[in-house]
């Protein structure tokens, strides 16, 4: 898949993303509260600790996500200036397109960006890993 398609299916599933997120997270709340603070009173700071671990782990997931949405969007802003760009010099009947300065710049910024977003989405996979191993651990 090009990096414009990735960017593409990163910006429109965002909303449905941060949407379903925040839905889940309200939902677990919701359903875990009165069993938490049952426990806690049970179990005292061990539990606490734990569930500390956890509401980290689901914030650090999160401003991942959230910077993962925003480089892609940045990503989809340079596209745009770039086909703006192109069109530009097409009108004009410019044959140097693939040598123009601001194109050039922008894709340079693009491949910056792109770097950013593998190195990101690498850190998401730990984390999601990290997590899965964490409750696999806590339900054995």
């Amino acid at each position: 898949m090009s990096l414009w398609e990735k960017v593409k299916r990163t910006i429109e599933d965002g909303a449905k993303t941060i949407k379903e997120g925040a839905e889940s997270v309200a939902k677990s709340v919701a359903e875990k509260a009165p069993g938490i603070a049952s426990t806690l009173v049970e179990k005292g700071k061990g539990i606490a600790d734990t569930i500390g671990d956890k509401a980290h782990e689901l914030v650090t997931l999160g401003q991942l996500k959230v910077k993962h949405y925003d480089l892609n969007r940045d990503v989809s802003n340079l596209f745009a200036e770039i086909g703006g760009k192109v069109y530009e010099l097409i009108k004009s009947n410019d044959p140097n397109i693939a040598t123009n300065v601001e194109i050039l710049a922008n894709v340079e910024k693009i491949k910056k960006l792109e770097a950013e977003i593998d190195a990101l989405e690498a850190k998401m996979a730990e984390v999601k890993k990290a997590q899965a191993k964490s409750e696999s651990t806590a339900t054995a």
